[in-house]
Formats: C-alpha cells, structure tokens, sequence
C-alpha cells in the first residue's frame, strides 16, 4: 500500500504543470493523485484539504482545455466532499460555484448560470463565518457581473464590479482570469 509519498509526489508535480501552463500534464498527475486517494480512502480523511485540491485542479484543467463536459462531475464531487472543517468545506464550496461559472460561461449555458447565482450567493458570499481572501471574493463577484451583464442585466453587473473595484482593502489586480 503506497503510503502519502506517492501522492505528494503526484500532488506537486500537477502543481507545477498547472503553474506552467501546461494544464494536460497538470490533468494527468491530478488525476493519479486521486485515483490514489481513492484506492486508499483513509488518507482522504487524513489529508483532506490535499484530496479536494486535487479535484478542484481536475475540474479547472479540464475547462482550460475545454473539456467542457467533464467538467461538471468533478464540481459536483468537490461539492458533496465533506470534511470535518467547515472552513475547508466553504473554501471547496466557493471553488465548485465559480468552476460552474466559468464552464457555463465560456459554453454559452447562461440561464443554468443565473439558476446558480442565488444559491451562490446565499452559500459563499453572504456566509459571514466563511472567510474569503480578497482573490476568491472578486472572482466570486467578478463572473457573478459577467452572468448578468450576459443577460443586459446591466445595473446588476455593475454593482457586482463595483463591489471589486470600490473595495478600499482589495489589491485590484489585472490578472483575474476565468
């Protein structure tokens, strides 16, 4: 039975592909990695946070290679995990909401994005013991104004980006990417 080494090895090295930019290397290490925890599912209990990293990296890498639908199970297994952090459980939560997003977004399922955005919102954005760095907020917010500005819903995109840009304590970056 490999112990943890193995998946830290298949861990980092998906890790840096992702960081690279080669998002199939990335898929590949990614899926090893939970394949392994699978296999072995008391180190899932063990190293949580490491298991659902390495589906949530599935999922992504899969919409940047646009494969679309093999996306929305990973997003649907990232938001049944459920560890005994809650605070890991709402980090998860708010990865799988904004996966959603950007596939429906970047597939043109606009309407099954805005049936989302309330129990988005409710879950992640209005949850006060959720702590959100400023990144994972303006993401949140930023694809929420995209939804609505795709649906000339104008004025409500706007009050989501102004949200991003009229926050005195975010570090307004360019490189918010979907």
């Amino acid at each position: 039975m490999p112990g943890m080494s193995r998946i830290y090895y298949y861990f980092s090295c998906g890790s840096i592909y992702y960081a690279q930019g080669n998002y199939k290397k990335a898929l590949w290490y990614s899926k090893k990695e939970m394949e392994l925890f699978e296999k072995f599912p008391h180190h899932i209990i063990e190293h949580p946070k490491i298991y659902g990293s390495s589906i949530v990296q599935i999922a992504m890498c899969s919409g940047l290679l646009k494969q679309y639908n093999k996306v929305m199970p990973y997003v649907v297994k990232i938001k049944n995990l459920n560890t005994k952090s809650e605070q890991l459980n709402n980090e998860l939560l708010h990865f799988a909401y904004n996966i959603e997003l950007s596939t429906h977004i970047a597939t043109g399922e606009f309407e099954m994005a805005e049936r989302i955005l309330p129990d988005m919102k409710n879950k992640i954005l209005s949850n006060t013991r959720l702590v959100l760095n400023k990144q994972r907020e303006m993401l949140s917010y930023f694809h929420i104004g995209k939804i609505y500005f795709c649906f000339g819903k104008y004025s409500e995109s706007g009050k989501n980006l102004h949200k991003i840009i009229n926050d005195k304590n975010a570090d307004v970056r360019s490189d918010i990417f979907v």
